[in-house]
């Protein structure tokens, strides 16, 4: 891909507001100073709630794998069918849905094309997933919200019987499918009314006329007020951005498995709205490894300017102070151990300025990236393989960013998740006599 069709894809993909000329591509309403979204009303009170979302969405994202892909994504794109469901759960936590309904709506988008039979198909392979687990993945209240799903993905009408949360999961599944241009059974303008009628959130409501292609944008939005959801359309913004960016571009989960890198950006992205922060700091998060040369074809700086101009300078100014300099390898492939020190030193640095927002995202990524460690060593592995530098100079590191963490006053849910994996680390290490 070269720049300029780099440039006009990226353009064609991003979401705005412009009620007057209903141009869904619009961005002249952005809007970077006031943020809408009371992120703090749908995070998650323990550490162990957050881990059993993650958990959950990691095995969503491994289904989707099985589906077709890339996805189609508007009249010329295409993106990975983990970035649908990614903005599927980042949509619903945004409008304060319960992370059940959020589950609900990440495993049955997981399979979706894959089977007439959703429930079914859910049924078998998380009774598989769940067998060497202390609990299960998939519960039975659960199971009945997907069932549910399925059968008012049928029949519509049935939505106007159950709680407001069906009908949410409804529209944003609905959206989805309106986004990839993928067949919607019933009429449109039938399901904005369902949709009103049932007391669907603004929010959601907004995503879905964003996406039907035969309402006007000035229908059924006279009693809803728009700006609420241009953090959400930000958010989705930055989704998209990193999947078309990172197409094609993996990740390592442990020695033998290699995941889409957007799967890590989503995952990112939704620890600090787990936690209960500001909207920069999610599209910050899902950009966090955007000027980290994973691909070749376009400059970190060109990168930045975009970053800046959808999103924000705060969030291209978070993204820039998080990300650690260029690794530099020597002919055979290594870096040397002074390298890596000068790589986290300078991110450290910037985090002891006790910018909150800051040290939330970095603390976001460390945890993700923790984790993918610690299932390298669960298998066997060396730290070697996971790390260029030294464990003690690791563990050295981690104390120093927990102490930034702490003093920059973040959330206790994020920082006891970074202390978990951490703690993990140490165990496992232990265990193989690495430590």
């Amino acid at each position: 891909m070269n720049l300029e069709d780099f440039e006009s894809g990226l353009s064609s993909l991003m979401r705005g507001l412009n009620i007057n000329n209903s141009d869904r591509n619009s961005l002249e309403n952005r809007s970077f100073s006031h943020s809408m979204i009371p992120f703090r009303h749908c995070s998650l009170a323990s550490a162990d709630a957050v881990e059993d979302f993650i958990r959950t969405y990691r095995v969503a994202v491994k289904l989707s794998l099985f589906q077709k892909a890339p996805h189609k994504w508007g009249p010329e794109e295409r993106l990975g069918a983990g970035t649908q469901i990614s903005e599927l759960a980042l949509t619903l936590l945004s409008s304060e849905q319960n992370v059940d309904i959020v589950k609900a709506g990440l495993l049955y988008a997981s399979v979706d094309e894959l089977t007439n039979d959703v429930p079914g198909v859910l049924r078998r392979t998380f009774g598989t997933v769940a067998s060497s687990s202390s609990e299960p993945l998939i519960t039975d209240e659960l199971m009945e919200t997907i069932e549910l799903l399925d059968k008012s993905l049928k029949d519509p009408s049935i939505l106007l019987d159950h709680p407001t949360s069906l009908a949410a999961l409804h529209c944003s599944v609905v959206t989805m499918r309106l986004a990839q241009e993928l067949p919607v059974d019933e009429d449109v303008h039938l399901l904005a009314q369902y949709y009103q009628r049932a007391g669907v959130s603004d929010c959601l409501r907004v995503q879905f006329l964003l996406e039907a292609p035969d309402i006007p944008l000035d229908h059924f939005v006279a009693d809803v007020d728009i700006s609420v959801s241009n953090d959400v359309i930000r958010m989705r913004n930055a989704l998209r951005f990193a999947g078309f960016l990172f197409s094609g571009v993996d990740r390592s989960w442990g020695p033998d498995e290699r995941l889409p890198l957007v799967w890590h950006a989503a995952e990112v992205g939704f620890l600090p709205i787990l936690s209960g922060v500001e909207p920069d700091v999610v599209v910050a998060a899902i950009c966090h490894d955007m000027l980290e040369c994973y691909v070749d074809f376009v400059e970190p700086s060109f990168i930045e300017e975009k970053l800046s101009f959808f999103f924000g300078p705060r969030v291209a100014e978070l993204v820039k102070r998080v990300t650690e300099p260029p690794k530099v390898k020597d002919a055979e492939g290594h870096e040397s151990v002074e390298n890596w020190t000068h790589r986290k030193e300078a991110v450290l640095r910037n985090l002891l300025s006790g910018d909150e927002e800051l040290a939330t995202l970095s603390c976001a990524t460390k945890i993700s990236t923790l984790a993918a460690g610690n299932k390298m060593l669960a298998a066997g592995k060396s730290f070697s393989d996971w790390s260029s530098g030294p464990i003690e100079d690791n563990l050295t590191m981690f104390a120093k960013y927990g102490e930034a963490y702490t003093f920059s006053g973040i959330s206790p849910v994020l920082l006891e998740l970074y202390h978990r994996e951490i703690s993990r680390m140490v165990r496992l290490l232990t265990a193989s006599g690495q430590l």
